[in-house]
């Protein structure tokens, strides 16, 4: 088995492993909730859906961010390289996500000194947005 093959078969396996989790939630609350409806109190009932929801939330954001890694791999070979200072771009990422998840903190520490390194801006900041949601959530 060449190197590919053996990066394909990980992220397969990671992928499946990410997007059952959040599946096995969602099947198991409502499976529940069919099986014993008229059972459950409503308060339950409630606190089963939001996590059906929030489950359904991160399945989502889970298929987002691979079509995101995907499209940056495919376009790997179109990088726009510039030097660029980068703690201006986390920050930006930070103060746009903060303003998304509002019921988390946020800390950066981020090292003035940081030197400058060549990366394509955009690709960069979607990298980072993305690491930074999946922190989120």
């Amino acid at each position: 088995m060449n190197n590919n093959e053996k990066n394909y078969e990980d992220f397969i396996s990671t992928v499946s492993h990410e997007l059952r989790t959040p599946l096995t939630s969602i099947r198991g609350f409502s499976q529940t909730m069919l099986a014993s409806w008229d059972k459950i109190d409503d308060e339950s009932k409630k606190k089963f859906l939001k996590i059906i929801e929030e489950q359904s939330n991160r399945l989502i954001n889970l298929v987002e961010n691979m079509l995101s890694v995907t499209k940056l791999n495919s376009s790997a070979s179109n990088l726009i390289l510039k030097e660029t200072d980068i703690n201006p771009l986390i920050s930006t990422v930070v103060s746009i996500l903060k303003s998304q998840y509002r019921n988390h903190k946020f800390e950066t520490d981020i090292n003035p000194k940081t030197p400058t390194i060549f990366v394509d801006r955009d690709k960069f900041q979607q990298i980072m947005t993305n690491l930074v949601e999946n922190a989120a959530k």
